[in-house]
Formats: structure tokens, C-alpha cells, sequence
């Protein structure tokens, strides 16, 4: 029996969550207050893409289902990924204890019939009055992710959408402005355009399909750590966290090769890269040009298809 002290912390963690306005903000303080109950080591949101559109299905492509997980909080385990596969493997939805010698291990499916599947998985030991309240936080955090996704995800795709982008680079430049540790210069915001000429017109089915296909191949080619964006029919925008230029420049060079090999419902498929660095004086807007110039650049130039832009400095050619 919950007593009312815990009562009334559960009712005061419930309406802080409620306030919050977007999915990234609402999971990171999720993931704060699962952190903060005594003996819990590490909480973690995952997204499961295990479901493909009819599209895609009646094209043939096999599907390969991609986990990402969203955000982390405590000290992570390497098998939390292998955990998660367990769970999708034993049911469907609802609560599901995985316990080892290590220590008990609770994964919580969230998906409430939306794509993409949620878990959160909590490593720990939890008493009763603990679970209760995790129960209680997670049945708010489904019913405001099932809204959230309704604003700021993309129906096609499933990637995060312009509003949530905007929102995300918002926050990023805040905290950035916040930060004396010198960390601004290893974000990087990269703006990927699939051939234009090809994208034109209504949409029809093997358009769909390779719009959804290359949102997957962006999903399987980028870390979780790295936020992933759909702004509208062939306009895709990265945000890489945690890299030094050229760590960012590699992984974006290897998705476009990986792109050029693939084969999409439309053959001979293009994209082009134009990208540019976050610093403690970003302006979004600014930024967003500085991304687009590049873009444009490698766009007229498809044998040189990734560019670098940086704020008030040329345009210098990466192939």
C-alpha cells in the first residue's frame, strides 16, 4: 500500500511531467525521476522500428527491424540492447520482469499502438512503492508520447519532424551558451536532400517507399546519440553529437556511399550533403543557411556530393 507521503511524491512527479511541451523533454525528465528512486542504476528509452509500410511490403524488401535507444541516464550496461530483443521476442505490450544474477532488470513496453514502439528498461533493485509509482509515471509518459507523436513525428517516415527540429536545435544553442566546457564545437547540424527531380510531383507508392526506406538506411547508418530528422518530402536534416569535424564528415561521406549502393524502388537514387558546426553564438536561422549553402553547393556539383559550411568562412569541397 502506497502511504501518503509517497502518494503525494507520485502526484507531484505526475503533474511535472504533464508540463512538459515535446517528446525529448518529456523522456529526458521521465528518465530523471526513474534515476532518482533509491537503487536504481540506469534507465534508459528505447525505439523500436519493427513494423514496415504496406509500400514497402508489396515492393519485396526485407525488412530489418532497427532499435535506437533515445536517451540514457545512469551508468549503462552493455547488454541493454540484448535485454530489449528479449522482451520483443516474449511479448507483445504490457509489463515484463527480466531477472539475473547481476541484479533484476524491469522492461516497460509503452507503444500504446504507435510507431515507433517504446521500452524503457530500468536496472536496479525496486521495492513495491517504487514500482507502483514507475507504473504510475509510465501510464503519463504513453498517453503524452501517443500526443507528441501526432505534432512532431513524421506519419511517412516515423523520424522526428521540422517542429521538433526546431525545438531540438532550440535547446541544443541554450545549453551550448550555458557551457564553458568548450563541447559547442562537436555538435554539427547536417542537411541531406534526396534527388529533388525525383521526389517531385504526388506522392505514389514507390516514391513513399523510398522516402520510408531511406529515413530506414538513415536509422541503421547513424548512433543513437545522433538526432534524425524528416522536414519534408526529400529534405532530411542530422543532428551529430559527441564528434570532431572529422568524425562527423566520415559518417556522413559512408551514408552517402551506403545510399549510391542501395537499391530503391527509384533506381539510380542521389542525395547530397550540405553541413555546418554548432558554437556558443549559433543562431538557428543562421545556422540553417549556413547548412543550406553547402547543401546547394553539393548539390550542383554531384561529383563532390558532401560540403562543409562554417559560420562567416568559405565553402570548403569535401567528395
Amino acid at each position: 500500500m502506497i502511504k501518503g507521503i509517497h502518494l503525494e511524491h507520485a502526484f507531484q512527479d505526475s503533474a511535472r511531467l504533464l508540463a512538459h511541451q515535446g517528446y525529448l523533454s518529456l523522456t529526458r525528465a521521465l528518465l530523471e525521476y526513474l534515476y532518482g528512486y533509491d537503487g536504481v542504476e540506469s534507465a534508459s528509452v528505447y525505439e523500436v522500428f519493427d513494423q514496415q509500410p504496406d509500400d514497402v511490403a508489396k515492393l519485396g524488401y526485407q525488412y530489418d527491424p532497427v532499435v535506437r535507444r533515445v536517451l540514457s541516464r545512469g551508468q549503462m550496461r552493455d547488454d541493454g540492447l540484448g535485454k530489449v530483443a528479449q522482451v520483443l521476442a516474449a511479448h507483445d505490450a504490457g509489463r515484463h520482469f527480466l531477472i539475473e544474477k547481476a541484479g533484476p532488470w524491469l522492461a516497460l513496453d509503452v507503444s500504446r499502438s504507435v510507431v515507433p514502439r517504446r521500452i524503457v528498461l530500468i536496472h536496479g533493485h525496486i521495492d513495491e512503492i517504487q514500482t507502483c509509482q514507475v507504473l504510475s509515471l509510465l501510464g503519463i509518459y504513453a498517453a503524452r508520447t501517443s500526443e507528441f507523436d501526432e505534432s512532431e513525428r513524421d506519419s511517412l517516415t516515423g523520424l522526428l519532424n521540422r517542429e521538433a527540429f526546431e525545438m531540438q536545435t532550440g535547446r541544443l544553442i541554450q545549453e551550448m551558451k550555458q557551457s564553458d566546457d568548450g563541447s559547442a564545437a562537436q555538435t554539427w547540424l547536417a542537411l541531406v536532400s534526396v534527388d529533388p527531380a525525383r521526389i517531385r510531383g504526388p506522392l505514389n507508392a514507390r516514391k513513399r517507399a523510398t522516402l520510408w526506406l531511406f529515413s530506414h538506411l538513415l536509422r541503421k547508418c547513424f548512433r543513437h546519440l545522433d538526432g534524425l530528422y524528416h522536414l519534408g518530402r526529400g529534405e532530411f536534416a542530422v543532428l551529430l553529437h559527441g564528434s570532431e569535424y572529422e568524425g562527423a564528415r566520415d559518417s556522413l561521406r559512408r551514408f552517402v556511399r551506403r545510399v549510391e549502393a542501395y537499391q530503391f524502388p527509384l533506381p539510380n537514387l542521389t542525395c547530397a550533403v550540405g553541413f555546418t558546426g554548432f558554437g556558443h553564438h549559433s543562431v538557428p536561422g543562421l545556422m540553417l543557411e549556413d547548412a543550406s549553402k553547402a547543401l546547394l553547393l553539393a548539390q550542383s556539383r554531384p561529383e563532390q556530393n558532401l560540403r562543409f559550411r562554417h559560420a562567416q568562412s568559405a565553402v570548403l569541397a569535401e567528395g
